[in-house]
């Protein structure tokens, strides 16, 4: 269930609030059981592979999921109201 929207009141160590638990996020990664650097690394480019990852957890989930580190498989070809993804800008 979504929680309100001042919840939780605390911010990260970088000053940002709610950036987990509205939806899961695709990463660029393909899926893969075995975790090694090339799923888990953040310059990977994603091939023709049906499976993706997603991260995050969303809020239909439960909150072992719900943090950054969590890692899902899910089919790049299925909608979900539970998957989306952050725009970001480098500095």
């Amino acid at each position: 269930e979504p929680k309100p929207r001042d919840w939780p009141i605390v911010a990260n160590p970088f000053g940002l609030k709610h950036v987990v638990g509205n939806l899961a996020e695709w990463a660029l990664n393909d899926w893969s059981d075995q975790v090694t650097e090339a799923t888990t690394s953040t310059k990977t480019v994603p091939s023709a592979s049906a499976m993706g990852v997603v991260r995050g957890g969303s809020f239909k989930e439960g909150t072992g999921e719900i943090t950054s580190a969590s890692r899902q498989p899910a089919d790049r070809a299925q909608a979900s109201d539970t998957i989306g993804f952050r725009v970001l800008r480098e500095l």
